[in-house]
């Protein structure tokens, strides 16, 4: 699992991850496998686990994860480790970079999820 500088620097609990996710509304968080999930609207659209937020991603989303050189969330198992392709990190510069919050790689300025 990737643990950039971010992770190094912040805190990440449940009010970061609300003033992080403020553009978005109301996000909620709960404990799930050692980690957490991010809800919105009853919808989980990210995860934390080990320090790092990771987002839900999908075909077109991707590719802004990818040229931040992000990596999806991966985990061990008793077999090897494994990716869960389906969320990636979110980029260390979204964590502190106020002019960016509620934006993420690849939404052309818009704030999306």
């Amino acid at each position: 699992m990737a643990n950039g500088p971010a992770a190094d620097t912040k805190i990440v609990d449940a009010e970061f991850i609300h003033d992080l996710f403020q553009p978005f509304g109301a996000v909620s968080v709960r404990r799930m496998f050692g980690g957490a999930g991010l809800f919105a609207d009853g919808v989980m659209f990210g995860l934390v686990s080990g320090g790092q937020i990771y987002l839900k991603v999908d075909a077109t989303t991707v590719t802004g994860f990818e040229r931040e050189q992000c990596e999806p969330f991966e985990y061990l198992t008793k077999n090897g480790k494994r990716a869960l392709t389906s969320y990636w990190r979110l980029p260390d510069r979204l964590y502190d970079d106020a002019s960016t919050r509620g934006c993420t790689p690849g939404c052309g300025g818009r704030a999306e999820i």
